[in-house]
C-alpha cells in the first residue's frame, strides 16, 4: 500500500506540470478609441502580459465586423492578465482582464471600450521630415472584412450632384427609378447615414437631398440587429450573411457638425409645378432633418433622375403634398438612443380610364367594355419612434421600446359604366359603345348584341386609426443571449359607401348605403435563449423559442336598400349620422356581423452551425435550420339574415426551413457565396369563406361560401451563387428559385350569358407552381475601367390553374396556362471627366400556351441611351432617348412603338449653390395612353389619363454650414 501511495504521488507530480502547461485559445474583442473625440483608433499594438509583466502574446489590433480589436490569443492558463495598448501619438493604455475557460464554450473576454489619451503637441517632439508630394490614383473600392467600402472622391460627378448620382456610379450597384438599390444582384433593405437609419430607411429622401460632395465613404454590409450590436456579441457566432443588406453613407469629418439645406421651386407648361425643401442639422450625437414636397408631376417621388418615365396603364395624374421630420439623439457612450419620424402626406388623384376586355370561358367568349372617372382624396399623419437603452455598452442588458401611431381620412367619388356583349364589337373610337348605350334612345345595333349594362355612381369616405408598440429586452450571458419580446397593436376603420345604379335603359336599379365599421387588436409575447458551443474548428448555436399571440377582429356591414325612399336623395354625411332612422331599410340578407378570435402557440428550436473549411483561411460552412411547431385555434361568430352560427377551427402546423451556405473570401481580392435553402409554410382560409351563404350586395355579382375548403401549403426552394472579384471589379450572381402552392385558394367563376351575372365561389386547387432563374454579371471592358458592361439574363415559367364556366354547366372547368418569359438586359457605361454615356437594351419574350386562347409568342423590347456631359459656358446636359416596342400579337393594336425623349439642361453658379434647370419630358409627345395585357382569364386593352408632355424651369438653392476649425 505504501508503494502505491508513493507511485500515485509521483504520477501526480509528473502530470501536474503538463496539465498546467496545457494551452487554450481565447477570444478578445473590443474598441480602442480616442478619449476626447471617441473616434476609433486603427492598428494599435497590443501586448498581453501576466500580472508580473511577463509578455505572453503580442499582435496588431485588426478590425472584424464593428470591432476595432478582434483576435484569438493562446494563453498558458486562464486567469487575470494585463493588456497594454501602444499607438504613436498617444500615451500607452492598460487594462486588466480576466480570461475564463469552460470546455466547448466560447472562452475569452470583452474589452468593451479602451480610451487612449493623445500626447499634446508640445510633448510630441518627433523629428519632422521635409514635405514630399505624393500623386496617386484614387482607389474606388476595397474590401474590409465583410464590408465593401467605396471612396466617394474617386468618382467624378457634375457639380451640384446629389447622392443618387454617386450611388448609380458605384461598381456592382444598380439604382432603380423608385430608389431601390441592388448590390451584386442582392436587394438593399435600408439606406443609412453615418450608420443610423434615415427617415426609416426610405432611400429616396437621402438620394434626392444629400449633396454628393459631403460623402466620404459608402459602405455595403449585412447589418446585425441593434440588440446584438449593443450587447457586443461576436459576429462570428451568428449567421451574419442572413441579416439585411444595407448601404451606409458616411459623411466627411468636416460635416460632422453643421447643417445643410436646399430648396427647389419650378413651374412649367399646363400649370405643372414642383416645390421641395430639405434641411438637416447634425452633430456627432444628434440629427434633425426636415423635408417637404409638393408637386403634380412626380407623384410620391421627390425626384426622378431618368426623366419621370411612366409605364402606361400604371401612371396617374397625381398631386402630392407631404412633409416629414426625422430626429436622432444619442449619448456619447451609446447607452441611450432616441429616434422619431413624423410624416404627413396628402394625395389628390384624378383618374380616367377606358377598358376593352375579352374574357376566356369554356364555350363562348364574353366581350366587355368599361369606363371609369374618379376623384380620390386622402391624407394621413404617422409618427414612429424608437427608444433604446443599454445599461453597459457592449455588455448589456439592452432594452428597446418602439411605439407607432397613424391616423388618416379619405373621400372618393367614382362614375363607372360597364357592359358585356356576346360578340366582338366594332367602335369608331374607344368607349363609343358605352356612350351610345347610356344615351336615351340610342345604340340599337349594340343592344342586339348586349348581355348586360350597368352604370354606377359611387361615393365613399372614412377614416383609419392604427397604433402599435413593442418592448424587447436582451441579456448577454456570455456567450449566450436571453431575449424576450412583448407587443400589441390596435386598428380601427370606418368605411361608408353610397352608390346609385342604372341599367342600360337608364332605369333606376339600386340606391344602396353601406356602413362597414371594422376594428381589431392583438398582443403577443415571445422568449428565446441562444446557447453557444465552441469547438476547435466549428461552433454551434441552439436557440429554443416559445411564443404566444392572440388577435381579435370585429367586422360589421350594415347594408341599406334606399330605392323608392326619401333617403335615396340624402348626402352620405347625413346617412352616416342618422343610422337609427335607416334601420327600417336594412337588407338583412346582405348585412353581416362577425367576430373572430385567434389564439396561436409557437414553439421551436433553431440551430446554427459554423464550420471552418480546412486549408482555406477565410472559408466557412454554415447551416441554419429552424423547426417551429405552430398551433392555431380560431373561433368565428357570424350572423347574416337567418344564418347565425359559431365556427371553430384548430390546426397544428410544422413549418421547417433551412439554409446551407458556403462562404469563402480573401480580403480585397475575391469572395464566393453559395446558398441552398428550403422553406415550408401553411395558411388557413378565412373561416367566413367556409360558411354556406349567398351574397348579392354587389350588382351583377353573386358570392357564395364553400364549407369544403382545405388548408393551403407553400414550398419554396432556392439555390444561389455569387462571386465578386473586387480588385478586378468583376461581379457575378446567379440563382434558381422554385415555389409550389398546394391547395391554392382561388375564386372559381360561373358566368350567366343571359343576365351577365358572375357567381364567385372560393375553392382550392392544385397544380400551381413557378420556376425562375437569373444570371447577372458586370465587369470593366478596358484596363482603365472607363467602360463597364452590365448583363442580366432571366427566365421565368409560371404554371397557372384556375376554374371558370358558363352558367348551366354541370361544374366549373379546370383551365391551365403555361407562361414562359425570357429576359435579357444589356448596359454599357462609359464614364470619364464628367462625361457619361449609357447605351442599353432590354428584351423580353413571352410564350403562353392555354386551352382558352391561341398560343402567344410576343416580344417586348426597348433600346436607347442616356447621356450626361459638360457643355460650353459651364452648362450641363442630361438626356435620355428610348424606343419602347412590342411585337408578336395577332391584334395589331397590341404591336406598338413609343419613342420617349427627355432632356435636362442645367447650369450652376455661386460655387454650385444656385442651380438652374430646364427639363422637357416626352419632348416629341409620343407617350401613349394605351396599354395591353393578356393572361389566363382575359385579354385587356386599357386607356388611362397619363402625364403628358411638359417643359419645366426650376431653381435650386443649396446652403451648407460646417463647423469652423478651432
Amino acid at each position: 500500500m505504501k508503494h502505491l501511495k508513493t507511485l500515485g504521488l509521483i504520477l501526480f507530480l509528473l502530470l501536474t506540470p503538463s496539465l498546467r502547461a496545457q494551452k487554450h485559445t481565447y477570444y478578445m474583442d473590443g474598441f480602442v478609441r480616442d478619449s476626447f473625440t471617441k473616434e476609433n483608433i486603427q492598428s494599435a499594438f497590443v501586448t498581453i502580459m501576466t500580472l508580473d509583466s511577463a509578455v505572453v502574446d503580442t499582435f496588431t489590433a485588426k478590425r472584424y465586423g464593428w470591432w476595432q480589436v478582434a483576435e484569438n490569443v493562446t494563453l498558458p492558463h486562464p486567469g487575470k492578465y494585463i493588456v497594454k495598448f501602444v499607438k504613436e501619438g498617444y500615451y500607452d493604455a492598460y487594462q486588466e482582464v480576466k480570461f475564463v475557460y469552460v470546455k466547448h464554450r466560447k472562452n475569452g473576454c470583452n474589452l468593451n471600450e479602451v480610451l487612449m489619451r493623445k500626447i499634446p503637441k508640445a510633448e510630441n517632439t518627433d523629428v519632422q521630415l521635409r514635405a514630399a508630394e505624393v500623386v496617386a490614383t484614387k482607389i474606388k473600392m476595397v474590401m474590409k472584412g465583410d464590408t465593401i467600402v467605396y471612396n466617394a472622391d474617386a468618382f467624378q460627378l457634375q457639380s451640384g450632384s446629389m447622392l443618387d448620382k454617386l450611388i448609380e456610379r458605384l461598381p456592382g450597384v444598380v439604382l432603380h427609378d423608385d430608389g431601390q438599390i441592388y448590390v451584386n444582384g442582392e436587394k438593399v433593405q435600408s439606406l443609412l447615414v453615418n450608420g443610423e437609419d434615415f427617415f426609416r430607411g426610405d432611400p429616396k429622401v437621402a438620394l434626392d437631398n444629400l449633396p454628393a460632395y459631403m460623402v466620404d465613404k459608402v459602405k455595403v454590409y449585412n447589418r446585425m440587429p441593434d440588440n446584438l450590436s449593443a450587447l457586443g456579441m461576436d459576429p462570428k457566432s451568428f449567421n451574419i450573411k442572413s441579416y439585411p443588406l444595407v448601404v451606409d453613407v458616411n459623411l466627411k469629418k468636416q460635416y460632422s457638425i453643421g447643417w445643410v439645406a436646399n430648396v427647389t421651386g419650378g413651374y412649367g407648361t399646363d400649370d405643372h409645378y414642383q416645390a421641395r425643401l430639405f434641411a438637416l442639422r447634425f452633430t456627432p450625437q444628434t440629427r434633425v432633418a426636415f423635408v417637404a414636397n409638393s408637386n403634380n408631376v412626380y407623384g410620391d417621388s421627390y425626384y426622378d433622375s431618368d426623366g419621370n418615365w411612366q409605364q402606361p396603364g400604371n401612371a396617374q395624374v397625381l398631386t402630392t403634398h407631404e412633409a416629414g421630420t426625422d430626429l436622432l439623439v444619442k449619448d456619447e457612450r451609446e447607452r441611450v438612443k432616441l429616434t422619431n419620424n413624423l410624416t404627413f402626406k396628402y394625395r389628390k388623384r384624378e383618374s380616367e380610364s377606358k377598358t376593352s376586355t375579352t374574357t376566356f370561358l369554356d364555350g363562348d367568349n364574353v366581350y366587355g367594355r368599361q369606363s371609369d372617372i374618379g376623384r380620390y382624396r386622402n391624407w394621413n399623419i404617422t409618427d414612429r419612434a424608437k427608444l433604446s437603452y443599454t445599461v453597459v455598452p457592449k455588455r448589456g442588458p439592452y432594452f428597446e421600446f418602439s411605439p407607432n401611431i397613424s391616423y388618416g381620412q379619405f373621400s372618393n367619388w367614382n362614375l363607372s359604366r360597364s357592359a358585356d356583349f356576346r360578340e366582338q364589337l366594332t367602335e369608331s373610337y374607344m368607349g363609343a359603345a358605352l356612350d351610345s348605350l347610356f344615351t336615351e334612345g340610342s345604340a340599337f345595333h349594340y343592344r342586339r348584341n348586349l348581355i348586360s349594362a350597368l352604370r354606377t355612381h359611387t361615393q365613399n369616405e372614412g377614416n383609419t386609426l392604427s397604433t402599435d408598440g413593442e418592448l424587447t429586452g436582451d441579456f448577454r450571458l456570455n456567450p449566450d443571449i436571453l431575449r424576450f419580446k412583448v407587443g400589441g397593436n390596435y386598428y380601427k376603420q370606418n368605411y361608408r359607401t353610397l352608390f346609385h345604379t342604372n341599367d342600360g335603359d337608364l332605369n333606376p336599379q339600386q340606391d344602396r348605403f353601406r356602413d362597414t365599421p371594422y376594428h381589431e387588436y392583438s398582443y403577443y409575447a415571445k422568449v428565446s435563449y441562444g446557447y453557444y458551443l465552441k469547438f476547435q474548428k466549428a461552433s454551434l448555436r441552439m436557440t429554443p423559442t416559445y411564443g404566444y399571440s392572440q388577435s381579435y377582429t370585429s367586422s360589421d356591414r350594415d347594408y341599406y336598400q334606399l330605392e323608392g325612399t326619401d333617403a335615396a336623395q340624402w348626402e352620405i354625411e347625413r346617412l352616416a349620422s342618422t343610422k337609427d332612422v335607416l334601420t327600417q331599410y336594412i337588407d338583412a340578407q346582405n348585412s353581416v356581423y362577425s367576430t373572430n378570435l385567434n389564439r396561436t402557440h409557437t414553439a421551436g428550436m433553431d440551430f446554427l452551425v459554423n464550420i471552418d473549411i480546412p486549408k482555406i483561411k477565410y472559408g466557412n460552412f454554415s447551416f441554419a435550420i429552424s423547426l417551429p411547431l405552430r398551433h392555431s385555434a380560431d373561433r368565428l361568430s357570424y350572423s347574416r339574415g337567418y344564418l347565425n352560427t359559431v365556427k371553430r377551427n384548430r390546426n397544428l402546423f410544422f413549418e421547417p426551413n433551412f439554409e446551407w451556405r458556403i462562404d469563402n473570401s480573401v480580403p480585397n481580392k475575391y469572395e464566393h457565396h453559395f446558398r441552398l435553402g428550403y422553406k415550408y409554410s401553411s395558411s388557413t382560409p378565412d373561416l367566413s369563406y367556409m360558411l354556406d351563404y349567398e351574397d348579392t350586395a354587389t350588382p351583377l355579382v353573386v358570392r357564395l361560401g364553400n364549407p369544403n375548403l382545405k388548408n393551403g401549403h407553400t414550398q419554396a426552394y432556392h439555390i444561389t451563387y455569387s462571386r465578386n472579384a473586387y480588385k478586378k471589379q468583376i461581379f457575378f450572381n446567379s440563382g434558381i428559385y422554385y415555389t409550389r402552392w398546394d391547395n391554392s385558394l382561388i375564386q372559381s367563376m360561373t358566368y350567366d350569358a343571359a343576365t351577365g351575372v358572375r357567381t364567385y365561389r372560393p375553392d382550392v386547387i392544385n397544380g400551381n407552381y413557378n420556376v425562375r432563374g437569373n444570371i447577372g454579371m458586370n465587369f470593366p471592358l478596358d484596363k482603365a475601367k472607363r467602360w463597364t458592361m452590365y448583363m442580366n439574363t432571366s427566365a421565368d415559367y409560371r404554371h397557372s390553374v384556375d376554374m371558370a364556366a358558363l352558367s348551366g354547366a354541370t361544374e366549373s372547368v379546370r383551365s391551365t396556362v403555361g407562361r414562359t418569359v425570357f429576359g435579357e438586359e444589356l448596359r454599357v457605361v462609359y464614364s470619364e471627366n464628367g462625361y457619361r454615356i449609357e447605351p442599353k437594351l432590354n428584351v423580353s419574350w413571352t410564350h403562353s400556351v392555354s386551352d382558352r386562347f391561341s398560343t402567344l409568342n410576343a416580344i417586348g423590347f426597348n433600346y436607347g441611351t442616356s447621356l450626361s456631359m459638360p457643355l460650353p459656358l459651364k452648362f450641363e446636359l442630361f438626356t435620355t432617348a428610348t424606343m419602347y416596342s412590342r411585337r408578336g400579337y395577332s391584334d395589331e393594336r397590341f404591336n406598338t412603338d413609343q419613342f420617349i425623349w427627355n432632356v435636362q439642361l442645367s447650369r450652376s453658379i455661386m460655387e454650385g449653390n444656385l442651380r438652374f434647370q430646364l427639363e422637357a419630358f416626352d419632348l416629341l409627345n409620343k407617350m401613349s395612353s394605351y396599354s395591353y395585357n393578356i393572361n389566363a382569364q382575359m385579354q385587356t386593352e386599357t386607356y388611362q389619363n397619363v402625364l403628358r408632355r411638359y417643359v419645366m424651369l426650376s431653381v435650386t438653392y443649396r446652403l451648407n454650414r460646417e463647423r469652423k476649425n478651432r
